[in-house]
């Protein structure tokens, strides 16, 4: 077993110390760990484990969508709101063009819009990817 694997047995471990020589040290023998397989002397540190179970939850968190508010009248997805905003900022935009007058603040809105539209469809492909993931890792379960 190698040293980092032995680590996250003791980092959820009450009987573990740090020492500014080593690092994570057990409590009991004062040494880095030396067991191959599991710890004798192991129990669990409750904190510690929902501690790291939470850093885990918040590694992969995925932020959701941005949707301008539209989910108040049922768009929940980014992309779609996306479309729906650099529409709206196309529809603000022509009168001014065919008066010949060009204001930026439909630009911007169209760049939000596009903006929003690329966040979405990344986040959409992280989820598909985290979902294939934990379908391979439920069926590996199940074997």
């Amino acid at each position: 077993m190698t040293r980092e694997e032995q680590l996250e047995f003791c980092k959820t471990c009450v009987n573990r110390t740090f020492s500014s020589k080593s690092g994570i040290i057990c409590k009991l023998t004062n040494e880095k760990a030396t067991f191959t397989t599991t710890c004798s002397s192991y129990i669990a540190d409750n904190k510690s484990i929902a501690e790291a179970k939470h850093k885990q939850q918040f590694k992969n968190r995925i932020s959701p969508d941005f949707t301008f508010g539209l989910e108040y009248i049922g768009i929940k997805s980014g992309i779609v709101a996306g479309f729906i905003v650099i529409l709206g900022g196309i529809i603000w935009l022509i009168p001014g063009l065919l008066n010949n007058l060009l204001n930026f603040r439909p630009l911007v809105v169209i760049i939000l819009g596009v903006i929003a539209v690329i966040i979405s469809t990344i986040n959409h492909f992280r989820r598909k990817k985290r979902e294939s993931k934990q379908i391979s890792d439920d069926s590996i379960i199940d074997n």
